[in-house]
């Protein structure tokens, strides 16, 4: 291996463990594992045991349904004073980043009197408000 080899390995070695740390690795998903059942050769007690998951696999590409429950809808908002943050992130636009900002908004100031104080947290402007304000209640 020459010089421009080893820096080039080593910098895909870098940026993997970069990857690795953040959590940013593509996640496995349910293609893989049909992928294993079509190509891979395994003893015949372990091919059983693969089929039998990748029929429970999903046929088509759809994305799953979210599993959370209580997803703030203008028919059923969201109690933001109330909420924890498992709940406050299901807001569309709003990450975890986000979320802390807002816990710490209510921990330091308390509770959200009007649609005004959602200005206040740093990354919700005129934009983000309007848009979470059918889908919040301050009580």
């Amino acid at each position: 291996m020459n010089t421009a080899e080893k820096r080039l390995l080593g910098v895909f070695l870098a940026l993997f463990v970069l990857g690795v740390a953040a959590g940013n690795l593509p996640k496995l998903t349910a293609a893989p594992l049909t992928l294993i059942e079509e190509k891979v050769n395994l003893a015949p007690d372990k091919q059983e045991v693969v089929k039998n998951k990748a029929k429970d696999l999903p046929k088509t590409k759809k994305k799953a349904k979210s599993k959370a429950k209580n997803v703030p809808t203008k028919e059923n908002p969201l109690a933001i004073n109330k909420a924890d943050s498992l709940q406050i992130i299901t807001l569309p636009g709003i990450g975890p980043a986000m979320t802390h900002r807002i816990l710490e908004y209510k921990r330091k100031h308390g509770s959200f009197k009007k649609p005004a104080d959602l200005l206040k947290i740093k990354g919700i402007g005129k934009k983000k408000q309007e848009m979470l304000l059918p889908l919040v209640i301050f009580d």
